[in-house]
């Protein structure tokens, strides 16, 4: 100590308090998060293309149906009209006889030689129940009563006037007459759908 009563220790200094640094790294950016509006125009692209892609599967998945429908329609029709040709190469001569066989009768009949209407009442009996009946039933059902209701008059009709002819006392002229008209009405029909079918090949 000094005279003056100071220390002279020389005063020791204060221990420092070392506080700890925190050191800052730098983070790189990241990818920004999309926001709501950029998922929804995601979202909107991602619909729009389903919807156009199961459009287009639907309308190939109809075409195809229909061109499966089409195909199997056509099938059917094309062989009917294959097997009523083949039915028509054999019947045709013989329902030509028919329909000459029926006008040879209008033509005795209206000159009224019963030598002639005999022989032709005769012939369309022969052409229609003996020929045209052998080539029935047709591959058509419609065309096929036609020509039953055809051969059906024209045999009745030419009964009756071959018992007109023998000598029969019982009037049949308009019995007969309107059997021939019907018959020939049924040959027309007859005609019409074969001719028909075979235009819709």
């Amino acid at each position: 100590m000094t005279s003056e009563g100071v220390s002279t220790k020389a005063a020791t200094p204060r221990s420092r308090r070392f506080r700890p640094v925190r050191m800052i790294v730098p983070i790189a950016p990241g990818p920004e998060m999309p926001t709501n509006r950029s998922r929804r125009r995601a979202n909107w692209f991602i619909g729009g293309g389903l919807i156009v892609a199961l459009l287009a599967g639907g309308s190939a998945g109809i075409t195809v149906a229909n061109d499966t429908r089409q195909i199997a329609s056509a099938g059917p029709a094309t062989s009917k009209v294959a097997a009523l040709k083949q039915w028509w190469a054999g019947a045709e001569k013989d329902f030509a006889d028919m329909r000459n066989a029926s006008d040879d009768v209008d033509q005795a009949f209206s000159r009224f030689k019963p030598g002639a209407l005999a022989a032709a009442c005769q012939h369309v009996h022969d052409a229609a129940e003996v020929k045209m009946q052998s080539h029935l039933p047709s591959p058509d059902r419609k065309l096929t009563a036609e020509l039953n209701a055809a051969v059906g008059d024209f045999n009745l009709a030419a009964h009756l006037c071959l018992s007109a002819v023998a000598g029969s006392p019982a009037n049949y002229d308009g019995e007969f007459l309107s059997l021939m008209a019907q018959a020939n009405q049924h040959m027309r029909a007859a005609q019409d759908i074969i001719d028909q079918t075979f235009a819709s090949a």
